[in-house]
């Protein structure tokens, strides 16, 4: 729980996946992007993890097998560049950057740390703020 919000939802009960379902991680400090994610993408049965910080991210990877890392650059406590340097120490886990900014240098950056892709928060056409 932080602020009162769950920390950590997961939208598609894994009794209900078939083993082979995709699972994505997604941590997003913003409940509303991070509820429109999981929305999105449990429409389409894809099992889904929602994380409010970074702190989290260890204790699910260790339990769980993600199959893709979607991380908001700009996190409070440790930013998503950080946790990205540090994911891709251990791991060739796929990782897509999302971002409220524009600037290329934060793209950039982004790629040059080891994330796959970097998205702004203009997802399917149109704002999810």
């Amino acid at each position: 729980m932080l602020n009162g919000v769950p920390t950590q939802v997961s939208a598609t009960s894994p009794e209900k996946m078939s083993p082979a379902a995709t699972h994505i991680l997604v941590v997003d400090d913003d409940p509303s992007i991070r509820q429109t994610i999981v929305n999105y993408l449990s429409d389409y049965e894809i099992q889904v993890t929602a994380l409010a910080s970074g702190r989290e991210i260890a204790d699910v990877t260790a339990r769980e097998m993600i199959d893709l890392l979607i991380l908001d650059l700009k996190l409070p406590g440790e930013n998503g560049m950080d946790i990205a340097r540090r994911i891709r120490a251990d791991s060739n886990m796929p990782i897509i950057m999302l971002t409220a900014r524009k600037e290329e240098a934060d793209r950039v950056m982004a790629l040059e740390l080891g994330a796959d892709d970097c998205l702004t928060n203009t997802l399917f056409g149109t704002s999810i703020r």
